[in-house]
């Protein structure tokens, strides 16, 4: 890839200021157009816009109607005029150099306002006959702003949609939820399809997590925002029941950009920034973090060695009293966080003839991210071509080649930023006085995370989504579409661990994993669409059509045993082989120095499905849809499952009664019932059984036993909805916008469940369970000019939404039957998924600084050294909700002349946050870890009402510390992204040679307004361990418990927009 100068700031802004400088110089042969705009009563209308055609000259209309365009160079233009609620007109005007062409225009009522066309499944409606619940987002929620991938974009701009991070890290997973979540074991992430294709969002990468705990990846990261044209997110039964057993979590449904005819227009997007955290955790310095422990050590009355560092660092017992006598003071921020730095490019070509279009996009993005070592890169080309072959068939095809390579770095207690705030101590040097890393002297260098830097874990991927396509029109109004579809992944993983690391060890051998991972989903449909106008009030489409998939994926790689490795110190991530000479011998498997593995895995889908839509009168529309979905991944009793949907929408606002009522421009009455279902199911072959050897089990001889039961009756989880909803329109369309209520209840959820089936012998088995969880809630939209004036205009988008959600039936299974990790997070009837299990903190004994719990029946209890960890697990009850009672997001634009300023800010509230890396930075693990500096208003003497109980070093065991004292309140505002632009005026591009410029900074996650003590509300734990089943209860029950997370970055970037 192409390395990023350094110096890039400061001939950027000498080309910025270049560029407005010309403003100075603007003269050209021009005139003006001006006029007035009524409506059918010749009325005045303000805020209309009126463009020339093929420029980007244009005003508005002030109070009075009228308008004026200057600097439109001499000649014939047309005139564009149009206005929200309006039918668009068009103007012929023919300009004369020094003088002002007069236009008046009448703009007539457009009574077909919903007929704007919206993405579907396998198709489009135009929203006027749409009568499901359809958020679409368009291309400027994708460009010009620094996202980590497309799907963090919905952020605050769809309602019912909450979008999260899993990490700051660029490529990190993202975790979406439509309209709640109704599932434990199985995937909860919405289906993703893009121009047709259903692609996998799942991670791939192994990450090795014993070693590295790196975060979960994104490979949706791998597509460029700039080649998304819109974005709809299908969110109820009526929209989604077409792609039946995968649109129980809602789709996703992605289109990308296609050619237009006319001459080819290229467009240049190019913008350079940086970046730091968005927040960070005041954590203790070297003096404050003696002075506690000297504390801690007297608190504790230990008898023997003077104050000195725990024995189980590093697992050694030495006596290091230096270090506590030292000065050292060691910011380990410093160590492994730096200004990252980001560019982006993007070039894109559209254009062509009557018969051939075509759009072309090339882009490059490096992010060299605010952590030491972190390197995410993209590299990306599209290619979209159409071709009317005859009046009857066009034929298509949409390419897209995706390259993408992510340096990763340690993350939780693992080293980087994790252990900067954890396990690497302040009074820890870098450095020991002869230049070798510290660490190195003792058992390793886990608590050296600038040491830990020289490890290097890459990730590389190679993807392309490629379809093929024809549409034959066989008669009128019935057409045939066949498509065929490749989304292929080529994964390379290295793991390299330096001689000085190893994973702890300080053998003085390096060492290398590598993994090679190939992945084909090969998808094929046709779909035949009728459209008929039975008389001028009556129309029937019907969509009908059946497609197979094939999904394989073939893992392979191979690892260095222990006691093996390379010797030579010169040897880094890029020289260093697999095949590295000379080898070491192992000591074990004969003397090899090398493991291996290889795994092949696949699915099957083969699906039917149809839809009918008849509307009356353009008024009354009623739609009907099934689909048939049969899967390999379902037991041989249940491979195939049925999910219909019905729904109906009525335009109030085209009856008589409501004719004459001149503020209601629209109102739309729609309402939906369905079925849809869930096959992400943990595994492939879930259903069947499996059998383990076991040396030892049965007299001491080797043996096997059964540690999973097949079920032939394993199927899909199932999702039964009702949604209503009312679209709105008021003031001629200046005010639009949706009220809905949703209710999902979801069941047959998938439980991985303990059984007995011999004697005393355990095994477990997925099944679908009697578990029941409800979704209910209510979301709000609404879009308003607010201004539009002759040359400001202010328009404003705001969605608000709530979710309740709800365990109704836990099928007789105790809340730690439903263990998901840390936090005590669990399934408990009545409560939310993921409700946290504690006891209540009960604050600080005054007399004694011991933390206090309540007890069940009222009584206090002492948290110490000594306390049976009985004491907090027999004490605990349902607190806090982890999903917000509120979220939404509010999107602003000001345009000024050339100016233009937006802002979006995103929110929620009501919901809480576990904590799970606070209770060890708080006092847990004083004697081996660094603490916030919170823990400075500790309790010292009796008497002291203090925030943080007494130091120790013998503190209840954290681990089991699993009380409301680390459950906080997680609403918060962000400003998410605000962006000044300037589009330079037309007599300047013009001699500039260009068709339009337009300079910008934006900056984003520029204020968070939180009571959250950690380091970002918004970043969760995300599938941080395991697999498939394991890695869902984590996503699914355990998301609200972070730990020693990376927060969200805060970026300025600069950029422009050429046309030409």
């Amino acid at each position: 890839m192409f390395p990023m100068k350094h110096n890039y700031l400061p001939k950027l802004w000498f080309l910025l200021i270049l560029l407005l400088s010309c403003c100075l110089q603007a003269v050209a042969q021009t005139g003006a157009v001006g006029g007035r705009v009524t409506d059918e009563t010749n009325a005045p209308l303000p805020g209309v816009t009126v463009l020339i055609e093929g420029t980007q000259l244009g005003n508005s209309s002030n109070s009075d109607g009228a308008f004026l365009i200057q600097n439109v160079p001499a000649g014939p233009h047309t005139l564009v005029v149009s206005f929200v609620g309006y039918t668009t007109a068009r103007r012929s005007v023919t300009v004369v150099a020094g003088q002002t062409a007069d236009v008046s225009v009448n703009l007539a009522e457009n009574t077909q306002l919903l007929n704007e066309t919206v993405v579907v499944g396998y198709g489009t409606q135009q929203r006027r006959q749409l009568t499901g619940a359809v958020s679409q987002v368009e291309s400027k929620a994708f460009t010009n702003t620094p996202l980590p991938s497309f799907d963090a974009g919905l952020q605050g701009r769809a309602a019912g949609v909450q979008v999260q991070q899993a990490s700051g890290a660029p490529g990190a997973a993202v975790r979406v939820r439509i309209r709640g979540q109704a599932s434990v074991s199985g995937g909860s992430d919405p289906l993703y399809v893009i121009d047709g294709v259903i692609v996998n969002n799942g991670d791939f990468s192994s990450k090795n997590y014993g070693a590295t705990s790196a975060s979960p990846l994104n490979p949706l990261a791998a597509i460029n925002p700039d080649e998304i044209e819109s974005v709809s997110v299908l969110k109820d039964a009526a929209a989604g029941a077409i792609y039946g057993a995968r649109a129980a979590n809602g789709v996703v449904l992605i289109t990308t950009k296609r050619g237009k005819a006319g001459t080819t227009q290229f467009s240049l997007n190019y913008s350079v920034g940086i970046q730091q955290p968005a927040r960070k955790l005041d954590m203790l310095s070297g003096p404050e973090w003696r002075t506690l422990y000297r504390e801690a050590y007297n608190n504790d009355s230990i008898a023997g060695l003077n104050p000195r560092l725990p024995t189980n660092i590093n697992g050694v017992p030495v006596n290091r009293r230096f270090l506590l006598g030292s000065t050292t003071d060691t910011d380990w921020y410093d160590e492994v966080l730096r200004t990252g730095r980001i560019q982006d490019a993007s070039l894109s070509a559209t254009g062509g003839n009557e018969k051939t279009r075509f759009y072309v996009n090339g882009a490059y993005n490096r992010n060299e991210s605010m952590l030491k070592g972190n390197t995410f890169q993209r590299g990306s080309v599209r290619f979209n071509l159409d071709n009317d072959a005859s009046e009857k068939l066009t034929l298509g095809t949409q390419i897209g080649l995706y390259f993408t390579e992510n340096n990763q770095v340690r993350t939780s207690y693992n080293g980087g930023l994790g252990a900067a705030q954890s396990n690497a101590l302040p009074i820890y040097p870098v450095r020991n006085a002869d230049g070798t890393f510290f660490g190195t002297q003792f058992a390793n260098t886990s608590n050296n995370p600038t040491a830990q830097l020289d490890d290097r874990f890459k990730t590389q991927n190679l993807r392309t989504l490629t379809n093929v396509y024809f549409n034959y029109k066989i008669a009128p109004g019935l057409s045939l579409r066949p498509q065929v579809s490749l989304d292929y992944l080529d994964q390379y993983e290295r793991f390299f661990y330096s001689p000085t690391n190893r994973f702890y060890q300080n053998t003085g051998l390096g060492a290398i994993d590598e993994r090679h991972v190939n992945f084909y989903n090969v998808q094929g449909n046709a779909v035949l669409t009728y459209t008929k106008d039975l008389n001028e009030n009556n129309r029937l489409t019907l969509v009908g059509g059946s497609e197979v998939q094939y999904n394989s994926q073939r893992d392979m790689g191979f690892y260095t045993l222990a006691g093996a490795g390379f010797l030579n110190p010169a040897l880094n991530q890029e020289t260093a082989s697999i095949s590295w000479d000379p080898r070491v011998p192992a000591t074990t498997r004969a003397g090899q120095a090398i493991g291996g593995y290889n795994s092949f895995d696949y699915y099957r889908f083969a699906s039917f499905f149809a839809r009918a839509n008849y509307s009356l009168l353009n008024r009354y529309t009623a739609e009907i849809s099934l689909r048939t979905d049969g899967s390999s991944r379902f037991g041989p009793n249940k491979r195939f499952g049925f999910f219909p949907a019905a729904s109906a929408s009525w335009i109030v606002s085209d009856e008589g009664f409501l004719q004459d009522v001149a503020a209601v421009s629209l109102l739309k009455l729609r309402a939906s019932i369905g079925l849809t279902g869930n096959s992400e199911l943990g595994g492939n072959f879930s259903y069947l059984g499996t059998i383990t050897p076991e040396a030892g089990q049965y007299l001491g001889l080797a043996g096997s036993r059964r540690t999973r039961i097949d079920n032939p009756d394993l199927s899909w989880e199932s999702n039964r909805s009702l949604d209503v909803a009312l679209d709105f329109g008021l003031l001629k369309n200046r005010l639009t916008g949706t009220v809905a209520y949703y209710n999902k209840y979801g069941y047959d959820i998938l439980l991985n469940q303990a059984v007995q089936y011999s004697g005393a012998a355990i095994a477990r088995t997925n099944a679908n369970s009697d578990v029941v969880i409800r979704n209910q809630g209510w979301e709000f939209e609404l879009n308003s000019r607010n201004v539009a004036t002759e040359r400001f205009t202010w328009t404003s988008s705001l969605n608000l939404s709530a979710n309740y959600n709800k365990v109704l039936d836990a099928a007789g299974l105790a809340p730690d039957a439903f263990e998901a990790g840390p936090g005590d997070a669990r399934i408990i009837k009545g409560y939310p998924v993921g409700t946290n299990f504690l006891a209540e903190y009960a604050g600080v004994d005054p007399e004694t600084g011991d933390p206090l719990i309540r007890a069940l029946d009222g009584s206090l209890i002492r948290l110490r050294y000594d306390t049976p960890a009985s004491a907090q697990q027999n004490n605990r009850k349902p607190v806090g909700r982890p999903f917000p009672k509120l979220q939404g997001g509010l999107d602003n634009t000001f345009t000024f002349a050339g100016l233009d300023l937006s802002f979006l800010f995103v929110g929620t509230w009501g919901n809480k946050i576990y904590d799970d890396g606070g209770k060890y930075q708080n006092g847990g693990r004083l004697g081996s870890w660094n603490q916030t500096a919170r823990l400075l208003d500790r309790w010292q003497q009796p008497g002291d009402n203090a925030g943080m109980p007494r130091v120790t070093l013998r503190p209840f065991n954290p681990d089991n510390n699993n009380t409301t004292q680390w459950l906080y309140d997680g609403s918060y505002v962000r400003l998410r992204t605000v962006q000044l632009g300037y589009t330079l005026p037309k007599g300047i591009t013009d001699k500039m040679h260009v068709t339009r410029l337009r300079v910008y900074v934006t900056g984003t996650n520029v204020l968070t307004f939180t009571k959250f003590p950690g380091w970002d509300p918004e970043v969760v734990r995300y599938a941080d361990a395991g697999g498939g089943l394991e890695r869902n209860n984590q996503a699914n029950i355990s998301f609200s418990a972070p730990y020693l997370p990376t927060p969200q970055a805060r970026t300025l970037q600069a950029g422009f927009n050429l046309g030409f």
